[in-house]
């Protein structure tokens, strides 16, 4: 043990500054290099347990409370943007694109069908889900209608195991196409009237301002 008048230790040295012209930091690196192989360990273990979404799952739920301006999730999607969008595109290309039967597709029965379930429990179920939230009811059910490519992944997976026929998975398609379509815009309109009627974006929300005013 130190004595007590010994000299504190020297504090650590800083971290390297980055190098010219680089867009990340030695630390935004050491970081990615971290998530990487918390990511191949986790998705590896749980590939022998069932299935690798389950590793995903855990190694991005890992880096949720690193609470510091959300840096694990910029770091991610800066080093990864690119290649997830391209790789993104080629998977489904080649699986759930190819594996549509145009031809049931285009039908009309599979249209009309497809509408009614994409109308009904794609979306009404899911608008009409929060009825007791207020002015926010609308908010919260069309930020639930939309769908991930995941719901065409497992549609697929589905018609690959034969767990449906080629009608019926154009019928899916149908309503999911119907999802995706309408909820990015109309969540859009229904989060900027709310967003315009509850707050003030300069002065902050409209009761505190009230509040204040009393």
């Amino acid at each position: 043990w130190p004595s007590a008048g010994a000299a504190p230790p020297p504090p650590p040295p800083p971290p390297p500054p980055a190098r010219p012209g680089a867009k990340v930091s030695p630390q935004d690196e050491a970081l990615f290099l971290i998530m990487m192989t918390v990511l191949v360990a986790y998705a590896t273990l749980t590939y022998f347990l069932g299935t690798h979404l389950w590793g995903c799952f855990i190694a991005g739920m890992s880096f949720a409370c690193i609470d510091k301006h959300h840096w694990p999730h910029h770091v991610w999607v800066k080093q990864t943007k690119r290649a997830t969008t391209w790789m993104i595109r080629i998977f489904f290309s080649a699986t759930v694109a190819f594996s549509i039967p145009v031809s049931s597709l285009l039908s009309i029965d599979a249209f009309l069908k497809g509408s009614v379930m994409g109308i009904g429990p794609c979306i009404l179920t899911k608008v009409l889900c929060a009825p007791f939230m207020g002015d926010a009811k609308f908010v919260i059910g069309w930020a639930m209608v939309g769908r991930a490519e995941f719901a065409y992944l497992i549609a697929q997976s589905a018609a690959a195991a034969d767990m449906m026929d080629k009608d019926t998975f154009s019928i899916v398609i149908w309503a999911l196409l119907y999802a995706t379509i309408f909820a990015p815009f109309i969540f859009r309109k229904v989060l900027d009237r709310y967003v315009k009627r509850h707050f003030n974006v300069d002065n902050g929300p409209q009761d505190e301002l009230k509040e204040a005013e009393h």
